[in-house]
């Protein structure tokens, strides 16, 4: 494993715990109401994030597919699915406080929390589509993240991560992920479901 990454999740752990007690989804999300305004809440923090990223470094230089691993479609597909038009989708509000990203460390740092979310999907989309009946196809596409290559996914995420690092601070790679972090905290937790 890369150096980079223990460091990240060694770095963010208060973060993470915090967002994922605050967030409390199984308690918070119990009809498909809710669980439709939840995936809003994510669209609409992922979409101007993504946006973000996508503008601040290129991909591609660093090897990464950066476009293919975007969030965003998979959510507005979920959307979608659950009954908005891409006009209801085009109108909501978007997340104001995202993280600073102004070079590839924050970029890189930034993007480890969306890579990570990835892997805690699996356990999110078992539990929806026990309870809400969700699958891929009916509002559970962006939970269920890579499917079965979920796990490669990360990994070759991983390789890429330790490809790059030698060239990145890891200091400033972590205050992004822990900005990160704070803006899904923040936006996530503003009552948007509950």
């Amino acid at each position: 494993m890369p150096e980079l990454l223990p460091s990240l999740k060694a770095g963010t752990q208060q973060e993470h715990q915090l967002l994922e007690d605050r967030l409390d989804l199984f308690n918070r999300v119990t009809d498909l109401a809710n669980y439709r305004r939840l995936l809003e809440g994510f669209f609409t923090l992922y979409e101007p994030l993504e946006q973000c990223l996508g503008n601040v470094i290129d991909w591609r230089a660093l090897n990464w597919d950066f476009d293919g691993s975007r969030k965003t479609p998979w959510l507005v597909e979920d959307l979608i699915n659950l009954g908005l038009s891409q006009t209801d989708i085009d109108s909501l509000p978007r997340c104001p406080n995202l993280p600073e990203i102004d070079s590839a460390s924050k970029a890189v740092g930034s993007l480890y929390v969306l890579e990570g979310s990835t892997l805690g999907g699996q356990l999110i989309t078992k539990r929806f589509s026990s309870s809400l009946g969700t699958a891929p196809d009916r509002g559970g596409r962006f939970f269920s993240g890579y499917d079965e290559g979920t796990v490669a996914h990360w990994r070759a995420f991983a390789a890429w991560v330790q490809s790059v690092e030698a060239d990145l601070h890891a200091g400033e790679a972590t205050i992004a992920a822990r900005d990160t972090f704070r803006s899904f905290d923040l936006w996530l937790n503003r009552a948007p479901f509950s």
